[in-house]
């Protein structure tokens, strides 16, 4: 029987680290979610919480206003910047569409924040009727919703 080195025994123990690792990937994890009272101002809705890639809080977010105005997307922003809020970007708007649809309107698109990474002369909008989303050129009209993040 060979003697064990140092070499040998560091290899064992990557290997056993990665079999503990392999097993504890399979358990089942608790994810605790703290109650929280929230506060929302005058004619907000509550629109549902943004979640991190570990399931965990990010932030929240409550409908603000819409303004069915045609605006253009730079105006879309300082609308929404004028009244204490951002436009939202596309995981609130589909937060908004689940949770906020009696307070939305039935028909025609709004402003999203995110700009089209292809070409920054463009930026995504949303359906609100169906919720779809695509990209369209920022000079053309559409409507502004306002969220805030907290």
């Amino acid at each position: 029987m060979s003697e064990t080195t140092l070499d040998d025994l560091k290899s064992d123990y990557d290997a056993l680290g990665a079999r503990i690792a392999a097993y504890e990937a399979k358990l089942p994890r608790i994810l605790n979610i703290p109650s929280a009272s929230i506060e929302l101002r005058a004619g907000e809705h509550y629109g549902g919480e943004i979640l991190n890639a570990d399931g965990t809080l990010n932030y929240r977010i409550a409908l603000v206003t819409v303004n069915t105005k045609g605006h253009d997307w730079s105006a879309a922003g300082e609308f929404a910047k004028s009244v204490g809020g951002k436009r939202p970007n596309r995981a609130e708007a589909r937060l908004l569409l689940a949770n906020c649809k009696p307070h939305l309107p039935a028909d025609g698109v709004f402003w999203l924040d995110d700009e089209y990474e292809g070409d920054a002369s463009y930026a995504w909008y949303c359906f609100f009727h169906y919720g779809d989303t695509d990209v369209l050129h920022k000079s053309y009209e559409r409507q502004a919703v306002v969220v805030r993040r907290f």
